[in-house]
């Protein structure tokens, strides 16, 4: 914890998920069950993303679960490349990448 950000999300008193960031990478993205589904994992990558930009990062890596990769396509994240050789079709993290776009 003492290399990264971890910054937690609450609402109404109530530990709703968690985003953790190294240098240019979100390497922990934990939303609570019942709390899926109500936009705290985008306002978590957001914040995440913010941070990272501010810090001069061109773009943010993560490795995506197979159960978030659409989630986070959805969200502007490309494949940079495949899983593990070793990753059966249901398991094993996705490498991806999200570039900053620059103001005109």
């Amino acid at each position: 914890i003492r290399e990264r950000d971890v910054h937690v999300l609450e609402r109404a008193n109530t530990t709703v998920g968690w985003v953790s960031a190294i240098g240019c990478r979100v390497d922990g993205l934990y939303v609570s069950p019942p709390h899926a589904g109500g936009g705290a994992g985008r306002a978590l990558l957001a914040f995440a993303e913010e941070e990272i930009a501010s810090r001069g990062y061109a773009e943010v890596v993560l490795e995506a679960s197979v159960n978030a990769v659409s989630f986070y396509a959805s969200l502007g994240y490309e494949p940079i490349g495949p899983r593990h050789p070793d990753d059966g079709p249901a398991y094993g993290a996705q490498p991806m990448k999200k570039a900053f776009t620059t103001p005109a």
